[in-house]
């Protein structure tokens, strides 16, 4: 009897064992799919932060180019339609903080 309740406990045990067993191995894969999930995120943020200074730095180059074209319009109306039609580009450019939209010349 003895050794039928001594199976008994060790069959009991490798039950056991065989539970803790399965629950870390569903541990396992879960920190696996975790960890990877993370690693996945990471790389999408770090690709959202490079596109985001792409698109920052293309803003600042043509903020300068608008500047620069800006800087040369007044030249370009005097010398087709005369200094008082420049002088009125100027004018407007310097209200409207640079905005060339809906301006039109009038001759």
């Amino acid at each position: 009897e003895n050794d039928s309740l001594f199976d008994e406990s060790i069959k009991s045990i490798y039950r056991d064992i065989k539970e803790l067993e399965l629950e870390m191995t569903h541990w396992c894969r879960l920190l696996s799919f975790r960890t990877q999930e993370m690693k996945n995120l990471k790389r999408r943020i770090e690709e959202m932060g490079k596109f985001r200074r792409k698109r920052l730095k293309a803003a600042k180059e043509l903020e300068k180019e608008l500047e620069t074209l800006q800087s040369m319009l007044p030249l370009a109306i005097a010398s087709i339609f005369g200094p008082d039609k420049a002088s009125n580009v100027t004018r407007s450019l310097n209200f409207n903080t640079g905005s060339l939209v809906n301006h039109e010349i009038k001759s």
